[in-house]
């Protein structure tokens, strides 16, 4: 790149920076969810909301660890599917993390795998 254009666009880059940093929404505004403190006997949801688990005992290894810390889980289908790299479709692993997110029994939901 060129000096001149490389000195232009970190320029603009930094105007609109300070810019968007003007920017605040009032505290008020804000509204926080905190929420409860998981406890023995709380149930867990295992989903996999982005890449897909290629080694299978993991999910084992969790559920018995979660398992010996009192809690019970339930384990979502995308564990157990796979699209590429993906655990299953993208429609798929969205309907999935909605139905647990609105099922009252589930008290938290872990993804197994992250994404971006």
């Amino acid at each position: 790149m060129e000096r001149r254009k490389f000195i232009k666009n970190v320029s603009c880059l930094t105007a609109g920076a300070a810019v968007l940093s003007s920017f605040s929404i009032p505290e008020n505004d804000i509204k926080k969810i905190i929420p409860k403190a998981l406890r023995k006997g709380d149930t867990i949801a295992l989903t996999a909301p982005a890449g897909a688990i290629f080694n299978k005992t993991h999910i084992s290894k969790i559920e018995n660890r979660l398992s010996e810390l009192g809690f019970k889980t339930v384990k979502g289908e995308s564990l157990y599917q796979q699209k590429g790299y993906l655990a299953g479709s993208d429609e798929f692993r969205t309907k999935e993390l909605h139905e647990f997110f609105e099922d009252e029994s589930v008290d938290a939901i872990l993804a197994m795998r992250g994404g971006w």
